[in-house]
């Protein structure tokens, strides 16, 4: 599957909605249009991983949370107690 990078994306619109014989204003409004659609998806996107990953930790101490990041185990069980969950 070829791999297309955002700017390239972009540019195929451009030309496919204001081609060359539009006025350059009106390209250059669209391009930067689609640049701050990009910037705000990939804002969302990161807001909503953050926001799943606070759901998904959030009932743990923040000790618990601090290994559970880490991967260290606590002094009183080792992962033989629990089995190791990172395998």
């Amino acid at each position: 599957m070829p791999v297309c990078s955002t700017e390239t994306l972009i540019e195929e619109l451009v030309e496919a909605s204001c081609g060359d014989s539009q006025d350059p204003r009106a390209g250059h409004a669209l391009r930067q249009a689609l640049y701050g659609l990009v910037r705000l998806a990939r804002s969302e996107q990161l807001t909503a991983m953050r926001q799943d990953t606070r759901r998904a930790l959030g009932r743990l101490r923040p000790a618990d949370l601090a290994r559970a990041l880490t991967g260290e185990t606590c002094s009183h069980c080792g992962p033989e107690a629990a089995g190791d969950w990172r395998s």
